[in-house]
């Protein structure tokens, strides 16, 4: 019986992953194009950084802030509706 859950779980969960993925790399990409342009991008790559040494610290805290947002703001829209409970929503003195 657990199994047919976890397999129940995964088919449905897999789907939605993969439609959510086009707006992650979308505001990734997004995110990281102004950055990737910059005057300091420039000249760390004029200076002979490597492209991890340029990507870490200048363009990863700016995507990595953008998608803390996005899931900020995603999951308690996401989540809120199963857990609220319509007998548990009542104003106090109606219970």
């Amino acid at each position: 019986m657990v199994w047919g859950t976890v397999v129940t779980t995964v088919v449905l969960m897999v789907p939605l992953g993969v439609l959510a993925a086009g707006t992650v790399i979308r505001l990734g990409r997004n995110s990281a194009s102004p950055v990737a342009d910059a005057p300091f991008v420039e000249a760390a790559r004029m200076a002979g950084l490597s492209r991890v040494r340029i990507t870490h610290p200048h363009i990863v805290p700016t995507v990595t802030a953008r998608l803390v947002v996005l899931a900020t703001e995603t999951l308690p829209r996401d989540r809120g509706d199963r857990l609220r409970r319509p007998d548990r929503c009542a104003p106090m003195g109606r219970r």
